[in-house]
């Protein structure tokens, strides 16, 4: 080999070496998750109230005695518990954008928000049909994404348990007639 083909591959070692130094460097929270829990210290029997923004519209979801409430109708006792397992397993494992400006294309601008105890989730989906779901939380600045989905709280009738809960032992009845 000559001179200039030996310079030419380190040239191009180096290049390569430069690039997935790069690659490592910008790519870091992909690449190596930090797993960090948005509370730590939360745990899912310690929430008493939650209450639900969209824009203008308020919902409280309350626990009173042992059965979740919303205003007089009992909650989706599953469906809600799932909503607060996913509240207490948040992990800000995947930063999406620490731009305060871009708030508003992530959909955590404060629209939608998710408050309890002392803290507030703001959760988004995105613009531009991402399958994405974000969130931020208290004054951190920094927005996440998410695997967890929190619309099925966001549309509260969702969670309204609608059974009329007539009969009272519902494994006995093997058969209902509605005759004419």
């Amino acid at each position: 080999m000559n001179k200039t083909t030996k310079r030419l591959i380190k040239l191009v070692l180096i290049l390569f070496f430069l690039v997935v130094v790069f690659i490592l460097i910008t790519q870091k929270s992909l690449l190596f998750p930090q797993h960090v829990e948005a509370f730590p210290l939360l745990k899912k029997e310690s929430i008493h109230k939650v209450i639900v923004s969209e824009d203008k519209n308020k919902s409280t979801v309350e626990k009173k005695n042992t059965q979740w409430m919303i205003g007089d109708f009992p909650a989706d006792a599953a469906r809600f518990d799932q909503i607060l397992d996913a509240i207490t397993a948040l992990k800000k494992d995947d930063i999406a954008s620490q731009n305060k400006k871009k708030y508003a294309d992530f959909g955590v601008d404060g629209g939608k928000k998710i408050e309890f105890d002392t803290h507030v989730i703001y959760v988004g989906d995105g613009k531009g049909g991402t399958s994405y779901h974000y969130f931020r939380v208290d004054t951190d600045p920094i927005v996440y994404r998410t695997a967890s989905d929190f619309s099925p709280l966001l549309t509260i009738e969702d969670i309204k348990d609608l059974n009329t809960h007539l009969i009272n032992k519902e494994d006995a009845v093997e058969y209902v007639n509605l005759s004419w």
